[in-house]
């Protein structure tokens, strides 16, 4: 018997270490799959600052555009006044050009008198004539007429002269007054048809800017997108592992607990046959001696071997370990959301990523957690969680939604913990 515990301990032994194996590569799955959200998560952060900073440089190319736009606004303006000034000045020129043309007719006029009148000096002798037009006077009053008549003459050529001189500069000033406005507006407006272009060229360059710093926010939001995708399905990648580590936790708890029940019940059939064996010993050397008068030695060993064949029937009894254990329960329904629950379970199975699960709060002391179990009317699940509530018989069945649990209600059922 004590060769049997012994393989029984080294049974229990490998088995143990076969969980701890099991939980340790379910650990190692876990980091890795934790290490690659993290990677996820500090790869969409990076890429929403990207977008935040690329966001802030399309603003600042649209307020420069908006400042170009504004520029280009003024200096249209501008350029429209100085057209306007330039067809100003060109009107001022036609009016100038009139007058100049006036001006040239009345020192043409001016001219042909003074021709005339050169001439007709000319012909009487130059100075000699004028004399000879005083000193023919007869008397005085004649003298002084003539003398008059002579100087007024004089005077009104020189006068005639002197405003010939006067017109003549005043074309001068007025021609070179206007070729001045003239060249002075044509240089403005050249000089702001260059601005304004130079200005429209730089506005044409913001705006391939704007687009193309758009182009990449579009290029970072695709780049999100996917981070968020790859970052949801290792997120349920991770919750998967959780609920096949806790189903695995709860299969080799069962299995270590059967194992346990095992060993103890070899230990009480142990114990039980040694005591029969003993007993049987016992009675049979008692019969033995009180017959031992009358009977002889082959009758004596014949008792002695039915004792022992009763022995070794009794020791080979099916064990209550390979029965499944049943008990009727009373039930009620929860789901992830009722109040006061956070939606993780006792044995860590989060239910408000995995709203179908099938889960059950029971007493561990008689339902050990991670029994895989079957519930009348709800089928296979885990026994992964616990309430305040759930002692002795009771069992608490998790549903997806309210509604449902308030459907179940309350209710008997059988429950069978299975291999």
């Amino acid at each position: 018997m004590k060769l049997k515990l012994f393989t029984a301990s080294i049974l229990s032994l490998v088995l143990l270490t076969g969980i701890g194996t099991g939980q340790v590569d379910g650990v190692e799955a876990a980091d890795s799959l934790k290490d690659k959200k993290k990677q996820v998560e500090q790869n969409l952060n990076q890429v929403e600052k990207d977008i935040l900073k690329t966001a802030n440089k399309v603003n600042s190319l649209n307020e420069d555009v908006a400042v170009l736009e504004t520029a280009i606004e003024t200096n249209n303006k501008e350029v429209d006044q100085a057209t306007n000034e330039v067809a100003k000045y060109d009107e001022e020129v036609k009016a100038l050009k009139e007058e100049i043309k006036g001006l040239k007719k009345e020192i043409e006029e001016r001219n042909v008198i003074l021709k005339e009148r050169l001439s007709s000096y000319q012909n009487t002798g130059g100075d000699l004539g004028y004399l000879e037009v005083i000193f023919g006077s007869v008397g005085f009053e004649d003298f002084i007429s003539r003398f008059t008549a002579v100087t007024t003459i004089t005077k009104a050529d020189n006068n005639l002269i002197e405003e010939q001189k006067k017109t003549m500069k005043k074309v001068e000033t007025k021609e070179a007054e206007v070729e001045e406005k003239l060249k002075e507006a044509e240089e403005t407006k050249s000089k702001l048809e260059k601005i304004n272009k130079l200005k429209k060229d730089q506005k044409a360059e913001l705006v391939k800017s704007v687009a193309s710093v758009e182009t990449e926010i579009k290029k970072l939001e695709g780049q999100k997108s996917a981070y968020i995708k790859e970052g949801n399905d290792i997120k349920a990648l991770e919750e998967k592992a959780q609920i096949e580590l806790a189903a695995k936790k709860a299969e080799k708890q069962q299995a270590a607990n059967e194992q346990v029940d095992k060993e103890n019940t070899e230990k009480t059939e142990s114990k039980n046959s040694e005591k029969v064996e003993n007993a049987s010993v016992e009675n049979t050397e008692s019969a033995v001696e009180k017959t031992a008068a009358k009977k002889s030695t082959p009758k004596a060993e014949k008792t002695v071997a039915k004792a022992e064949k009763k022995s070794t029937k009794s020791s080979s009894k099916p064990s209550s370990s390979n029965t499944i254990k049943e008990f009727s329960m009373q039930a009620t329904a929860y789901t992830a959301k009722c109040t006061g629950c956070t939606g993780i379970t006792a044995t860590g199975i989060n239910l408000n990523n995995n709203p179908n699960a099938k889960v059950v709060a029971v007493d561990p002391s008689v339902i050990p957690l991670g029994s895989r179990v079957w519930v009348s009317g709800y089928g296979e699940a885990i026994a992964g969680d616990t309430g305040g509530d759930i002692k002795g018989n009771r069992i608490d069945l998790h549903y997806p939604n309210k509604k449902a649990a308030y459907a179940f209600g309350r209710g008997n059922v059988t429950v069978k913990i299975l291999k």
